[in-house]
């Protein structure tokens, strides 16, 4: 699965040239949150991703195409006040600051390497942040930087170099952001944009639900695994949504050699309250943020006193979201897949809020003049 950085360095590679956007500070009812981005590629018409849709999104890449023919960079504020954003169909209105970057494949080689990588450390769930310098109103000086992981083993990595000391004091500036932050570093105006992980959902069963809840997850950004122990089940020409299709053991441990980690979510919806336990057991024993089992509160209470005689701790139990999804009324398959793809988003939201910069911080700090 490729995410969106690769598909930008896969247009740098193709077209020789793309804009990236990403919104910096979002105030008020806007319509997406800092940290959103589109590219348009070098065609100038086609682009990837997206920053709220509407008017804002109609200029924005008026701007971007702008971009692409003078290769100036723009630092823009977008404001949308109610009367205007209904005069135009949007229902949210706000204030929202762009950074718009021209980008050359053949000035900066090493950008698409970089942006590859992040993609992949993101999709392992390891925390990145992208930093570039801010040029606005100027041609860009498309350099990166690309911090990952955390304290003693932390590593950096790319083109834009900067001391020790600097270094350091733009790890502590970034060390919990969520959403882009404009800091200053060895004299230097940069932007440090965290990349997050989509998220990895782990289905374990390919049934009616299962099938249903990996194509909605796919829909929602996340990475999709599904896993059965019936042959007949785990082919991936009947889960379109999937990333990754696993025919297991039966019997076995469904989750071994998947490399679990925190930004992980598990949906267990099994054939039988056997493999459902089997499946929750080993789900416990991972750091993943979401454990979620399908059946009735009977089923559960049943599911739940086995663990418990059998040594899980209750603490741990206690993790689990079950009856699975949120109640929506849900009946079909399609529906259920519904209600437990949005309680996945749910849950990935809280976990981004619990991380993030309060808004003013990221406001302030933006301080670099430009363009309305």
């Amino acid at each position: 699965m490729t995410q969106f950085f690769g598909q930008l360095a896969d247009a740098l590679e193709r077209d020789g040239a793309a804009v990236l956007a990403t919104i910096v500070t979002a105030e008020g009812s806007a319509p997406r949150m800092a940290g959103a981005r589109l590219f348009v590629r070098g065609d100038g018409q086609s682009f990837e991703g997206t920053v709220g849709g509407g008017i804002l999104e109609a200029r924005v890449l008026d701007a971007c195409r702008a971009a692409l023919n003078d290769g100036l960079a723009r630092l823009l504020t977008f404001d949308l006040s109610a009367d205007e954003a209904a005069g135009s169909d949007m229902i949210c209105g706000g204030r929202v600051r762009l950074y718009v970057e021209p980008l050359r494949d053949s000035s900066c080689p090493h950008l698409a390497p970089l942006l590859r990588q992040a993609d992949r450390l993101t999709m392992q769930g390891r925390r990145c942040v992208l930093v570039n310098m801010l040029h606005p109103d100027a041609a860009p000086d498309c350099r990166r930087l690309l911090l990952t992981g955390e304290g003693q083993g932390a590593e950096a990595s790319g083109d834009l170099t900067l001391e020790p000391a600097e270094l350091a004091e733009l790890r502590d500036a970034v060390a919990t952001a969520s959403g882009p932050l404009c800091v200053e570093a060895g004299g230097l105006s940069l932007l440090a944009d965290p990349v997050a992980s989509p998220g990895r959902v782990v289905i374990a069963g390919a049934g009616h639900v299962g099938r249903q809840v990996a194509l909605m997850a796919s829909l929602a950004g996340f990475r999709v695994t599904v896993l059965d122990d019936r042959p007949d089940f785990a082919r991936a020409d009947r889960l379109p949504g999937a990333d990754e299709v696993r025919c297991v053991t039966p019997g076995g441990d469904w989750l071994e050699g998947l490399g679990m980690h925190e930004d992980c979510y598990v949906v267990i919806v099994t054939r039988g309250h056997r493999n459902d336990g089997e499946v929750l057991a080993s789900a416990l024993r991972t750091p993943a943020r979401y454990v979620g089992m399908i059946g009735s509160r009977r089923k559960r209470d049943a599911v739940y006193r086995r663990l418990e005689e059998a040594g899980t701790p209750r603490a741990a139990i206690e993790r689990v979201y079950s009856p699975i999804g949120l109640d929506i009324g849900a009946e079909t398959p399609e529906e259920i897949a519904v209600s437990i793809v949005a309680e996945l988003v749910q849950a990935r939201a809280a976990s981004r809020v619990r991380h993030a910069v309060p808004p003013m911080q990221a406001v302030t700090a933006l301080d670099v003049p430009g363009r309305a």
